[in-house]
C-alpha cells in the first residue's frame, strides 16, 4: 500500500548504463542529456547496483541540495552532477586524508554518549560539534546519504546516530530520499527506526526500499514528503 497520494520517483535502474573497464557509466535517457561517472569502487564500497540506483534517482529526482556522511566513490558522483547542474553538495569528513572540496571536517569520537533533545543515547560513534554547526545551516537538503564510520558493530549500540541532526534541526526539505548503507548492522537499524520515528514525528510520509544483501551492504532508500505539500 502506498503512503503517498502520488508515485515517487522511480527507483529502479535507470533505462541504459554503460560500464566500461575503467569503471565508467553513462544514463542515457531520452529527455536527459548524458552525463558520464567514474568511480573507482573497492570492498567497502555500494555495489555497482547500489551505485547505478543512486545515480538514477539523481537524474529522474535532480536534488538540490545533498549531504553526504562520509567521503568516498559517491563524493565522486555527487561532484559531477553538482557541476553539471548547478547544485549543492556539503560532505561531513572527519579525514582529512579523504576531505575534498566540499567536506568540512569533523572530529570523530568513538563510543561516546550524545544527548539530542534531551534524549541520551549511549556507545555512540559521532562527529564532534556536529550539531553546532547544523544549528545554524540554512539549507535543507532534498537528498542524504549516510554512509560514516559506524565502529565495530557489537560495540555500539547506535550506529551513526547523528544522521537524526538532518530533522531534529528541520534540515530536510517538502521532498526528498535519505539513503542509508549498511542498515543490515544492527547498531544502525537501531538509529534507522528512531529516523523514521521522527519523520512521522514531524509529519512526513515515507516510502522504503531495501537494495542488496540482507548481511551484507544493504543499503536502505527512503523516499520522504511532507503531508500537505505540493
Amino acid at each position: 500500500m502506498n503512503l503517498l497520494s502520488s508515485q515517487p520517483p522511480e527507483i529502479n535502474s535507470p533505462s541504459k548504463i554503460i560500464f566500461d573497464k575503467e569503471e565508467k557509466s553513462t544514463f542515457e535517457n531520452e529527455n536527459i542529456q548524458p552525463i558520464q561517472y567514474v568511480y573507482k569502487p573497492n570492498s567497502f564500497s555500494l555495489t555497482n547496483i547500489q551505485m547505478l540506483q543512486i545515480i538514477g534517482i539523481l537524474e529522474q529526482f535532480k536534488p538540490n541540495n545533498i549531504c553526504e556522511f562520509g567521503t568516498g566513490i559517491t563524493t565522486d558522483v555527487f561532484e559531477l552532477y553538482c557541476k553539471k547542474y548547478n547544485k549543492n553538495l556539503l560532505n561531513i569528513e572527519h579525514s582529512i586524508k579523504y576531505q575534498r572540496e566540499h567536506s568540512k571536517l569533523f572530529k570523530l569520537n568513538k563510543k561516546k554518549d550524545i544527548i539530542i533533545n534531551n534524549i541520551k543515547y549511549s556507545q555512540t560513534n559521532i562527529y564532534e560539534g556536529l550539531e553546532d554547526f547544523f544549528k545554524s545551516y540554512e539549507k535543507k537538503f532534498d537528498f542524504v546519504l549516510i554512509d560514516a564510520p559506524t565502529g565495530e558493530t557489537n560495540k555500539y549500540k547506535y550506529g551513526r546516530i547523528q544522521m537524526i541532526d538532518l530533522i531534529v534541526f528541520n534540515l530536510l526539505d517538502d521532498e526528498g530520499y535519505f539513503l542509508i548503507h549498511n542498515t543490515e548492522k544492527y547498531c544502525i537499524q537501531n538509529s534507522v527506526n528512531i529516523l523514521l520515528s521522527l519523520f512521522k514525528k514531524k509529519n512526513y510520509n515515507t516510502i522504503i526500499e531495501n537494495l542488496g544483501y540482507k548481511n551484507n551492504k544493504r543499503l536502505t532508500i527512503i523516499y520522504f514528503k511532507k503531508k500537505g505539500s505540493e
